[in-house]
């Protein structure tokens, strides 16, 4: 009696790549990224992937909530992320908070090659100051 089909294989991976852990995050590149590129690029089969920094909505209708997130750039803007790193509240009354960034985290972030999008930008500005003001 033979063995069914695919008794004992397991799946293997071609040599040349090589595998990678982000955040429980697992994905495959084909290339080490070089010295002379940013390390928030990954090279994945060849293409580059730029990881962005940004705001994902949530909340109800007409009342937003954003989360600022660090992800890939070919994401969808409420997809999958690697890290959740603040929230942003828009329309905050009274003693809500509206703005809460880790910035430690965003100057990891930053330090590895990560873009922020305009509005983030913004942001973290408006957050560096009030944490300077204090």
């Amino acid at each position: 009696m033979e063995p069914h089909i695919g008794a004992g294989r397991e799946k293997q991976l071609p040599e040349r790549y090589e595998q990678i852990s982000v955040e429980r995050k697992t994905s495959f590149r084909h290339e080490t990224v070089s010295a002379g590129e940013s390390a928030g690029a990954l090279k994945t089969k060849g293409f580059i992937t730029m990881v962005k920094i940004r705001l994902s909505r949530s909340g109800a209708k007409k009342k937003p909530f954003y989360h600022i997130v660090v992800t890939d750039s070919r994401n969808k803007r409420d997809g999958r992320r690697i890290e959740r790193i603040g929230f942003f509240n828009p329309v905050a009354r009274g003693q809500e908070e509206r703005l809460r960034l880790d910035l430690e985290r965003v100057e990891y972030w930053t330090g590895v090659g990560a873009q922020y999008s305009e509005r983030v930008r913004h942001l973290v500005s408006e957050a560096r100051g009030a944490v300077a003001a204090s």
